[in-house]
Order: C-alpha cells, then structure tokens, then sequence
C-alpha cells in the first residue's frame, strides 16, 4: 500500500577503478596465464556452484558453441557433480574448472560473461565484467532491466535452457557485435552504475 511515488530503486555500484577496461593485448594475456586457448571464443562464469544458479546448463555450450571454449570459476555442492560431467562427457579441453579467487583475469580473458540463474539479484560480477568491456547474457531475473540495455550492453532471455544455450552460441558465433557491445558494457557502468553514482542516489 505504498505510493509508487514514495518508492525509489537505487541499483548497486562498483569502483571501475578496480575494474578497468581491457584490451586486446590484456586479453591475450590474461588467457596465457590461465592456459586458455588463444583462438577460441570464451565464456565465463563466475559464482557458486549451486541453487539456484543452473550453471550446469554451461556443460552444454561446447555442443552449441563447438568453436567456444567455458570456464566455469566458483566452488560449491554441484562441484563434484561438474566434474564428474566433464569427464564422463570427455569435455576437459573444452570447459575449465577454476577455483574462485580474483575473478579480474578470467573478465580479462573472456569474450562473454554468461549467468543462467533461475533467480538472481543485480549482480555484481555482471557489473564487474561489463565495466572490463565484456557483454552479459543472463536469465531474466531480477536486477536485468538495471544491467541490461538489450543488445547494446548484452541479452537477456526467459529462464529457458534451450533458449540460453541458443543466444549464447549466437553471440559468441559474431565477435565483432561481443567488441562493440562490450564497449558499451563498459561506458554504461562508467555512467550509470559506480559506486558514486549509487552513494549520491
């Protein structure tokens, strides 16, 4: 019974300082201190392994994607389960397994952040990829409308495993739209979504 006037949503902010836009040679560069293929599309991941997250959707993306390389960073109860997958499917040299830790070398790294969540809040490791230059797909949870300018800052798509899988390989399939929307990625946290901006709101 609150009046929409009286209710006001302030989206979280990061330090870009922290995160700072990266280039192509910090991309090359970042993927050989990870042992990351250099010719290979990357998609990344970064966050628990758990509920409700769905980041086992992600062992299908070599299927959909078969140029693409995963990296999947995070701990948590499903890690067993994944790695199990993995070999089972003999999928190792397509998908890497990482411990989470700095997740600032593999945004370096990737060409797409991806977040299959079935729910999930604003996000900041999307917030922190974006400001790097990397795109975001993710589900159409909360927090989206805050991150997402769709196609011009990343995609979002209806909690849907084939429809994930779909717009994800159709990104990664056009490296020239990631370069562009990654850029705007990045403008759009610079300006609407610092730690500033979220402190003066």
């Amino acid at each position: 019974r609150v009046p929409d006037r009286r209710i006001t949503v302030i989206p979280h902010g990061i330090d870009p300082a922290r995160f700072p836009l990266a280039d192509a040679d910090a991309q090359r560069a970042a993927r050989s201190a990870l042992g990351l293929p250099l010719d290979r599309p990357v998609a990344a991941y970064v966050g628990r392994f758990d509920i409700p997250k769905n980041e086992d959707w992600l062992l299908d993306l070599p299927d959909a994607a078969p140029s693409c390389h995963v990296v999947l960073m995070g701990e948590g109860p499903h890690e067993p389960a994944l790695r199990a997958a993995i070999a089972q499917r003999s999928l190792q040299s397509r998908i890497t397994l990482l411990p989470y830790g700095d997740p600032l070398p593999l945004y370096r790294a990737c060409d797409l952040l991806v977040l299959p969540s079935a729910r999930e809040g604003f996000s900041l490791v999307c917030a922190e990829a974006m400001a790097v230059g990397r795109p975001v797909l993710r589900t159409q949870t909360a927090g989206t409308s805050e991150l997402i300018r769709e196609g011009v800052t990343g995609l979002s798509v209806p909690i849907s495993r084939p429809a994930f899988l779909r717009a994800a390989a159709d990104l990664l399939a056009a490296p020239d739209r990631l370069t562009h929307m990654g850029r705007a990625a990045a403008e759009h946290v610079r300006t609407r979504l610092t730690f500033t901006a979220q402190f003066e709101q």
